[in-house]
Order: C-alpha cells, then sequence, then structure tokens
C-alpha cells in the first residue's frame, strides 16, 4: 500500500537528488583529473564518473526555485512582533476565563508541565508553546487545548496595552477513582 503524498515526494526529490549527486561526481571528477596531472597516471574514478554526470546532467529538475520576493533598494524586512515579559511590564495580564485543563483519560501518572503564554494586546491567546513536561508526551495537548481558550487583561506598559509572554507551570494530579 503506497500513499499518494510518498508517490509525489519521491518524484520531486529524485531529480533534486540526481542533481546533487552530479554535482558532487563533477567536483570529485575534476579533483581527480587535477590529481592525475600531477601523477600522470589515469584514474578509474574519472572513466567512471563522466557516464553518471551525463546522466544526472539529462535529468535536471525543471522547476526553478522560487525566486525570492523583491525588496526596495534598502528596505528591511519587518522586525517580528515583540512579546514584552511579565517582568518588564507596569501591569500583568489578569485571567478572566476559568481554566480547567483536563486531566488525559489514557494517563495513569502525576505530572508537570510548564508552558509560555503569547498574549496580544486585546488579552487573546495566539500561541502555546510548551517549555517543559514531566513526563513528556502526555499532558501538553491537553495544556495547550485549555490556555488556547483562555482570555487575559491585556498587559500594560507605559499606559498602554502591548503584547505579553508569561510562563504558567501547571500540576496534573491522577484522580483518586
Amino acid at each position: 500500500m503506497s500513499c499518494s503524498w510518498s508517490d509525489a515526494l519521491r518524484r520531486a526529490l529524485t531529480p533534486r537528488l540526481a542533481w546533487a549527486l552530479a554535482a558532487s561526481l563533477a567536483a570529485h571528477a575534476l579533483l581527480v583529473a587535477s590529481l592525475e596531472g600531477r601523477f600522470g597516471a589515469p584514474s578509474a574514478l574519472s572513466s567512471l564518473a563522466a557516464p553518471v554526470i551525463r546522466a544526472a546532467l539529462a535529468s535536471e529538475p525543471k522547476a526553478a526555485a522560487a525566486p525570492a520576493p523583491k525588496r526596495a533598494a534598502g528596505a528591511s524586512l519587518p522586525a517580528p512582533p515583540r512579546y514584552y515579559r511579565t517582568r518588564e511590564l507596569d501591569v500583568v495580564p489578569g485571567i478572566m476565563t476559568r481554566v480547567h485543563p483536563e486531566y488525559p483519560q489514557l494517563a495513569h501518572v502525576s505530572g508537570k508541565v510548564v508552558i509560555r503564554l503569547f498574549i496580544d494586546e486585546s488579552g487573546t491567546v495566539e500561541h502555546v508553546a510548551v517549555v517543559r513536561a514531566d513526563p513528556p508526551g502526555i499532558f501538553e495537548a491537553s495544556a495547550r487545548r485549555a490556555f488556547l481558550a483562555a482570555r487575559f487583561t491585556p498587559g500594560m506598559k507605559a499606559g498602554a496595552p502591548v503584547r505579553t509572554q508569561m510562563v504558567l507551570e501547571l500540576s496534573y494530579t491522577h484522580p483518586q477513582r
């Protein structure tokens, strides 16, 4: 059974890999040719490399890489948005909604997850990044789901709402049944 994406991937990568192999063989052939000039003895590698290079060059990829976006002279890319840390703020974000991360049904242990919240100027959580999880792979999805739905009062700096990042540690305890 084959997946259509794997077939497409194989078709897309084969010409690129052939091209890379040809370039590598060409570089080695040039190196060998320069060494032959010094020592006078022909190398078996140089006689084998020519047909392989010709075959790979014949299958050169037709699609060119996407051109880089053009920028005006002297223009720079926009800076990524700045998220202030809570220690840099005059007023830290406050949670407005009650958050109850679910204990995963298949988990049979207690654990902790440290997450970093990226909160915009309106108090909406834009992104949740897992900093650390113990044990890994069990509670991270629950923490992300719970805090992506949370709402906060915005962090304030100099009287204006700003983007904020804050780190929280969540503890999960195994429910006694």
